[in-house]
């Protein structure tokens, strides 16, 4: 039995075999079960999809409301402990150092002290800053910086820069031009580590400071499936908190035009919001697309849209901010004439990616999973048309006897949170720590999610 490492390259190897061989049975299985306990897993990727017929991984945007003051939303308990734009809670830091939060400080052209800094607080309000900068670049974008557990490690992301003709896009020999890069940290209080190598790009001469270069890992860049003149401009990574393994990200892909002629403003174009999902915040699945859309053309929103890791709860909703402005990045702004617009987008909680299930019918088989708890609960929406069951199958690949699709109860409806039964019971218990697998049968359905739940004296 295993908790799955994304790092064990033996144990993803595997998994891809399995999945790329459809292996509908436990038997000859090269994978120890996924020990998922109780936690909660999404559907962001393949990892719970061992075998599938008709069923397409599906991004699904979010929708534009009114905006809601962000103070308020910050206060609310499910909040208290999340990271938020800069801040970082750090759960394992002692108490006058709870909270953490980067700050790019400076003029680039003062070498020897501009620069990352580091501020840490007990409250949020009152901030200490450590007076050595930590990291001696000017990554001019987004930078953050976040805590793993999984390896007991700070992580910090940052716009990293890839080598260029100065003054000019249309020249550069490499692109895209913005990428992400990542650092690994074990002190956020120290100076961070820099690798051997292109870690510096004078991007703006040797007399500033140098932007991160190709040196540091890169974990997001655009590809050939894009269009050859777009890059990175902010990342929105965050470790996901109400789910087990997850990182999302909201990066904003900025698509340059045409170099115009000499002597006029360069560094212009388009902007919006695409999602990436991530096991370990290295390697990443990019759901091609825009996740928050420009507006029309001419609109408040309708010529860029810029947000990064501002992910709130409020009860089973997800709210997220954005600024967005009428005109394209190179267009310099009027006063009033080019306003910020300050938008918000909702997304109901697990739902930036489904697993579909066909119109006319489709379904799913996990690979082998060990669990603990008593019952079993879907983040599904099956709308009026739709419908799901779910199958349990013992480690030989057959159905357990009074968990068969035959006793599987239908599921109708749009649920956050809904109990699966066979023939009107729950109870699972009995199955608990013992290799299993689901079989998911849905028709015109969307899964979000599954969980196994313990009763309410058991989880404490």
């Amino acid at each position: 039995m295993r908790r799955f490492s994304p790092h064990n390259v033996t144990t993803r190897l595997a998994a891809a075999l399995l999945i790329a061989a459809g292996a509908a049975s436990a038997v000859g299985d090269a994978v120890e079960p996924i020990d998922v306990g109780d936690l909660k897993q999404l559907f962001i990727d393949d990892r719970f999809i061992a075998q599938s017929t008709d069923i397409e991984l599906t991004m699904n945007p979010p929708r534009k409301v009114a905006r809601i003051d962000i103070g308020p939303q910050l206060a609310l308990p499910e909040n208290q402990d999340l990271d938020f734009g800069p801040v970082l809670v750090d759960p394992s830091a002692p108490p006058e150092q709870r909270y953490k939060k980067t700050a790019l400080e400076g003029r680039m052209s003062e070498t020897e002290t501009a620069g990352i800094y580091i501020y840490y607080s007990a409250d949020r309000v009152n901030w200490t800053r450590v007076p050595e900068r930590v990291f001696p670049f000017w990554p001019d974008g987004e930078n953050s910086l976040m805590y793993d557990p999984s390896l007991g490690k700070y992580v910090a992301f940052f716009r990293q820069w890839r080598p260029r003709s100065p003054g000019t896009y249309a020249a550069a020999e490499i692109k895209p031009l913005r990428t992400v890069g990542r650092l690994v940290i074990d002190d956020p209080l120290q100076p961070w580590p820099i690798p051997e190598g292109k870690a510096r790009v004078y991007l703006w001469g040797e007399d500033n400071l140098p932007a991160p270069g190709p040196a540091f890992e890169t974990v997001l860049a655009c590809d050939d499936q894009d269009p050859p003149e777009c890059d990175f401009y902010d990342h929105g990574i965050l470790r996901y908190p109400w789910a087990d393994d997850v990182y999302v990200a909201f990066p904003v892909l900025y698509r340059h035009f045409p170099e115009p002629p000499e002597g006029e403003r360069s560094n212009d174009g388009l902007t919006d919001v695409q999602l990436a999902t991530s096991r370990d915040g290295i390697t990443w699945r990019r759901f091609r697309g825009s996740y928050i859309r420009l507006g029309e053309w001419g609109s408040a929103e309708g010529g860029c849209i810029y947000t990064a890791r501002a992910l709130l709860r409020n009860g089973d909703v997800l709210r997220q901010y954005y600024t967005a402005f009428p005109h394209s990045h190179g267009t310099p702004a009027r006063g009033d004439d080019n306003p910020a617009f300050a938008g918000m987008v909702e997304q109901r909680l697990d739902g930036f990616v489904s697993a579909d299930a066909a119109y006319e019918g489709g379904e799913l088989t996990t690979p082998q999973i060990v669990f603990a708890g008593e019952r079993l609960e879907l983040n599904v929406d099956c709308s009026a048309v739709g419908d799901a069951r779910v199958e349990i199958l013992d480690a030989d690949g057959a159905p357990v006897p009074g968990y068969a699709l035959d006793d599987a109860d239908m599921i109708h409806g749009n649920h956050i949170r809904v109990t699966c039964t066979w023939r009107g019971e729950s109870d699972i218990a009995a199955l608990a720590g013992r290799p299993v697998r689901l079989r998911f049968v849905m028709r015109a359905a969307k899964l979000y999610a599954f969980e196994f739940v313990r009763a309410p004296d058991e989880a404490g």
